[in-house]
């Protein structure tokens, strides 16, 4: 069983700030990336960093 690979999509502040909280917590390892596309979800919850 390989790796789960989720892609998603965000502002680099956000995606920044999420793997940042992943990594510190040891529950993921995040890989960023520029291969965007508008065919991807969102992250998750994004809305919670929109000031």
């Amino acid at each position: 069983m390989g790796p789960l690979i989720l892609d998603y999509r965000g502002h680099a502040e956000q995606i920044g700030e999420v793997a940042t909280e992943l990594t510190a917590a040891g529950a993921a390892t995040v890989s960023i990336d520029e291969m965007v596309n508008s065919e991807m979800p969102c992250l998750p919850c994004s809305r919670l960093w929109a000031g």
